[in-house]
């Protein structure tokens, strides 16, 4: 008897204590709102397709500029948009148009958080989907791109070797654009420049012109009119 109110004491302790909390939220099990670009040519460009009540859908034209599109590649890549594309420019998307009238105001953590028609409530044909191209160059210098801090007089040079920032993809990292080669002249090697003449003396109502160049390297080339 003794045994058993020992156990039943220990018993008031420990079973009525609450179970523990769990130490992590559980995940989103449908992903609503997830975004996708298909159908570009990398991964960082292509029609804006949305997920919403566990179906793919895309995301008309009307009102789509490049606000919205730096939305999206923030929400993707944490990059800005280079290009915001209309007209179905990377080819007309299949079932249902989940966003019309997509309106943001820049500071949206995602697609969804902008102003828009409500899900669904459209006036567009597949032939007016969206679509965006994204910048590739990341913001790995404390927070920034290195195509931020070269406006403050910084190059990718000193970012790459100092601070050890990664400017691939960014506009500083380019190889700078060659200056074209002047293309060679008939009269290479030669002071090409030109004196016109002006006759009247041989005929009465009839002018000569004489062009020439000043080297007699040259020769001189006469058209009568």
């Amino acid at each position: 008897d003794l045994a058993l109110s020992a156990l039943g004491l220990a018993c008031d302790f420990t079973c009525a204590l609450p179970a523990p909390e769990p130490t992590t939220p559980a995940p989103s099990v449908d992903g609503e709102g997830t975004l996708r670009l298909v159908d570009g040519t990398s991964a960082y460009e292509g029609r804006v397709e949305i997920l919403h009540n566990n179906e793919w859908g895309t995301v008309c034209d009307d009102d789509w500029d490049l606000q919205d599109a730096t939305v999206v590649c923030e929400q993707l890549f944490g990059t800005d948009a280079l290009e915001a594309k209309t007209s179905a420019f990377f080819g007309q998307g299949s079932g249902t148009i989940w966003m019309d009238a997509v309106s943001c105001a820049g500071d949206e953590a995602v697609l969804s958080e902008c102003s828009f028609d409500g899900w669904g409530n459209h006036d567009c044909g597949h032939n007016e989907d969206a679509g965006v191209v994204c910048s590739t160059c990341f913001p790995t210098c404390f927070g920034e791109t290195c195509d931020h801090w070269t406006t403050h007089g910084d190059s990718c040079s000193t970012l790459e070797g100092t601070y050890d920032c990664d400017c691939s993809g960014c506009a500083c990292a380019a190889p700078p654009t060659p200056t074209p080669t002047p293309r060679p002249t008939p009269c290479a090697g030669c002071d090409q420049t030109l004196v016109l003449f002006l006759t009247t003396d041989y005929y009465p109502g009839e002018i000569s012109w004489t062009v020439s160049t000043q080297s007699s390297a040259c020769a001189s080339v006469t058209a009568s009119g």
